[in-house]
């Protein structure tokens, strides 16, 4: 009897949360101004050397950035922002998961801080700002490799999504 009723539980768990796979990343929960898409697998252990020059090891993956005209390797930690917010939108199929996202960095000022560092500016009415705004960038993920092509704007995206044979539904 307790087998039957975890089964439906389980069962009713994926209903009620999809059985959407997205690989390595997940979508924040913790949404901010905006979700972003974290990594949730690692492949990968490095030696980390903190500001203080201590090191510990770090579990991520190497992530390879196609941009327009430069591929970039970064190494993403375990639960850090593989896309960074504001994701607008999302679909997903068996080997992508495509991304319109609104970038912070672009619509909000960076402003130098007290220690005379840059970062981002997000005033008081961020939210009405970010809805007005028509900036967007577009994403490509593996889900199964660490290719991450992006962030281009619609011309260029629609030029990658057909170069990698994307199917049509897998269009904003």
């Amino acid at each position: 009897m307790i087998m039957k009723y975890l089964a439906c539980v389980i069962l009713l768990f994926f209903v009620l949360n999809g059985c959407e796979d997205t690989g390595a990343y997940a979508y924040e929960t913790d949404a901010g101004i905006g979700r972003g898409l974290q990594l949730i697998k690692a492949d990968t252990v490095i030696d980390y050397q903190w500001e203080d020059g201590n090191t510990s090891p770090m579990k991520g993956r190497f992530l390879i950035y196609h941009h327009i005209k430069t591929v970039d390797t970064s190494f993403v930690g375990l639960g850090a922002k593989a896309i960074k917010s504001h994701i607008v939108n999302r679909k997903v199929d068996s080997n992508y998961i495509i991304i319109d996202q609104k970038p912070l960095e672009l619509i909000f000022e960076k402003r130098k801080n007290e220690n005379g560092r840059y970062e981002l500016y997000t005033p008081d009415n961020y939210n009405d700002l970010l809805k007005q705004s028509s900036i967007h960038r577009y994403w490509i993920l593996d889900k199964y490799s660490n290719h991450i092509y992006g962030g281009y704007k619609r011309t260029e995206f629609d030029s990658v999504r057909k170069k990698l044979k994307l199917p049509e539904k897998m269009d904003f």
